[in-house]
């Protein structure tokens, strides 16, 4: 957001983007679809309801731009987010031509705008740029004539959410992995104790998270456990659970290998 002359801050849930609402007036809301507590569509009916009353922090001559971000870009996913109120819709992983595109769009009129924007997503944020080769990360070589195995980690796509600068890619690999620990035990707690939906919730928060910065290989059983947790049925939610700590296993000592390549190349 920065990158492209934005300033933002980062909330949770729709209760959140409520509140920090009332305390500033933001020009444009990016709001993910599924939250905790409160989701994208309700939080989107509430603040509409607010502004048709005219309530203190929502009393502006101009109503706030909703921009949704949805993880399910689906047929009928636009007409669901229009009529709950928004402006307009993303799909994630949010893509930095489409986020541009919607903001330009959206932006306010010069004598209205304070260039701010809140972001109700539980994803690490991204940028435009990629890192560049002075600190690259990049696939090791194989022996020559072997077909490398498919890496664990989109390298395109996590060169772009480190925007060209070594210390952001050290501090969204370390945030994204502390993240992940803390969302994969709670998984196997939610699991163990029945709670679908806190397990539907806590696999979208993790697919979210790792699909925006790129670690593919933790998709597929995050998405299956998303299902099965949304369908309120567990059954081979252990199973995918395992496969969801495998591959994050996986993708830890592939980003613990480039963080290596990044200390090396800042010590040149």
């Amino acid at each position: 957001m920065e990158q492209l002359g934005c300033t933002g801050d980062v909330v949770a849930n729709g209760l959140e983007v409520l509140e920090a609402l009332q305390r500033v007036p933001y020009d444009i809301v990016l709001l993910d679809c599924l939250m905790p507590e409160m989701d994208g569509y309700e939080a989107t009916v509430k603040i509409r309801e607010c502004e048709r009353r005219r309530a203190p922090g929502f009393d502006r001559k101009q109503p706030v731009r909703i921009i949704a971000m949805t993880a399910k870009a689906m047929q009928g996913d636009s007409e669901k987010c229009l009529a709950a109120g928004m402006d307009d819709y993303v799909s994630k992983p949010v893509q930095i031509a489409d986020l541009r595109r919607a903001l330009q769009q959206w932006q306010p009129a010069d004598d209205d705008a304070s260039d701010t924007s809140v972001d109700a997503n539980e994803s690490p944020g991204s940028g435009p740029a990629r890192v560049g080769s002075a600190s690259p990360l990049a696939v090791p070589n194989g022996n020559v004539g072997d077909t490398p195995p498919k890496p664990p980690v989109d390298l395109e796509r996590l060169n772009e959410v480190t925007a060209g600068n070594p210390e952001k890619a050290r501090r969204i690999i370390g945030t994204y992995l502390k993240q992940a620990d803390e969302i994969i035990r709670s998984l196997d707690q939610a699991i163990q104790g029945g709670a679908a939906n806190d397990v539907r919730n806590l696999a979208h928060k993790l697919g979210g998270a790792s699909s925006a910065c790129g670690m593919v290989a933790v998709l597929p059983p995050l998405a299956q456990l998303e299902r099965l947790g949304e369908a309120g049925r567990l059954n081979g939610a252990t199973e995918a659970y395992a496969e969801a700590s495998q591959q994050l296993e996986r993708v830890r000592q592939f980003l613990n290998s480039q963080l290596g390549n990044l200390q090396a190349a800042r010590r040149f």
